[in-house]
């Protein structure tokens, strides 16, 4: 025996609607996880902890410095221009020549990335 007419689906009836709603929900949750992925790849910001080799510059401001990461990673920084200036930039010179580690969060979305903010290592242990 075959299916009855009272269970197929109507291109007007109840079902069809639930079809078309679940079509577009499956189409909203797709889109979301694109938005997702792409604010994630455009926002790829993380946390490194390295010493200071190198500062460029003049004396009263640094146009890159050079940190060697606590993974290796020997990287060239620039300065952010709207970071907050609660680490003066021209103490990194400081840093260079005691090598005390410090904490950069990049924005590694640019090449080379931008140091969205800098703060002595020492400072962040304590916490």
């Amino acid at each position: 025996m075959g299916p009855r007419a009272s269970d197929m689906i109507s291109p007007e009836g109840v079902n069809s609607s639930r079809l078309r709603v679940n079509a577009s929900c499956r189409w909203s949750n797709m889109l979301l996880a694109a938005v997702i992925a792409l604010t994630a790849a455009c926002t790829s910001s993380d946390e490194v902890r390295g010493v200071v080799l190198e500062v460029e510059g003049t004396l009263t401001s640094v146009e890159s410095f050079v940190l060697r990461t606590d993974a290796g990673d020997i990287i060239t920084v620039v300065p952010s221009q709207d970071s907050d200036d609660a680490f003066p930039i021209l103490h990194l010179n400081d840093h260079r020549s005691t090598l005390s580690p410090i904490i950069v969060v990049l924005d590694r979305s640019v090449d080379p990335p931008v140091a969205r903010s800098i703060r002595d290592a020492e400072d962040a242990d304590e916490h």
